[in-house]
């Protein structure tokens, strides 16, 4: 066998395994999506987005399974001006700002993770306004749904007194137990207690399913 013939069985077997390889990934993936999703035609959830919000993590995945369901996503963030993400840096122009922001019209809340909530963020003056959306949407029993990092500013909101949470260990565990809550080692892909759920960006797609569940329960 010469070369150039050896080098095309190299290729064609290269192929091959690329080939075998994707259809494993597919069918793992597929596998990962059999949970039956309820419509919610009809239902409105708030994305809270800021500077640096993880995107291909946590914003796409999640905003892809609403929608899909037939929710429709507002966002929101501290005014309407253009706000880019970390990962991919898309820029997305806010809907509303959390001042203008009635939750009543609302199901859920969603709250994007991000490296934000590793620095200057957490310190940022402007969360008070953050901080009293999502006490009013607490005590208007909205879904309060947090991934990532994110959990933090519900507990920064002190809405999770006795609730079980879980999410990004270095920025959430602390504030989660500071402010009353349990929180449970972030090898839980998502976490229920009530109309609390949060998860971790590894979990996006379980903690997506368990939040379009959520939502169809209040739709009953």
């Amino acid at each position: 066998m010469n070369r150039l013939t050896s080098f095309s069985v190299f290729i064609a077997v290269s192929l091959l395994i690329v080939i075998l390889i994707a259809s494993v990934y597919r069918l793992t993936r597929d596998s990962s999506r059999e949970v039956s999703l309820p419509r919610i035609d009809g239902t409105k959830v708030l994305a809270v987005i800021y500077n640096e919000f993880a995107d291909v993590e946590d914003y796409i995945p999640v905003v892809d399974v609403l929608r899909e369901q037939g929710a429709t996503v507002h966002n929101a963030s501290y005014d309407r001006n253009p706000v880019k993400a970390w990962h991919n840096g898309i820029t997305i122009i806010p809907d509303l700002s959390f001042t203008e922001v009635n939750v009543s019209e609302f199901e859920a809340i969603f709250i994007l993770g991000g490296i934000c909530w590793n620095g200057n963020l957490v310190l940022d003056p402007r969360n008070e306004t953050l901080f009293a959306l999502i006490k009013d949407a607490y005590e208007e029993s909205l879904m309060l749904s947090a991934i990532c990092a994110s959990p933090m500013v519900l507990a920064k909101a002190y809405v999770v007194e006795g609730k079980r949470g879980t999410g990004y260990d270095e920025v959430v565990k602390q504030p989660w137990g500071d402010a009353g809550g349990i929180y449970v080692d972030s090898n839980m892909p998502k976490v229920r207690d009530g109309n609390i759920i949060t998860g971790n960006t590894q979990g996006a797609r379980q903690f997506s399913e368990a939040l379009v569940l959520a939502i169809a329960e209040k739709m009953k």
